[in-house]
């Protein structure tokens, strides 16, 4: 039961990590992108 419990946290621990991540880089690449290419629309 506790592997169980521990193994589903962890998880969603990754999950909600992994997304956070992700979110950081594409503002930090759009950033990035917006500074060095002008926007086309």
């Amino acid at each position: 039961m506790k592997k169980i419990i521990s193994q589903r946290s962890i998880q969603s621990f990754l999950l909600v990590t992994s997304g956070y991540i992700g979110q950081v880089a594409c503002s930090v690449f759009q950033k990035r992108k917006n500074g060095s290419i002008k926007r086309r629309d």
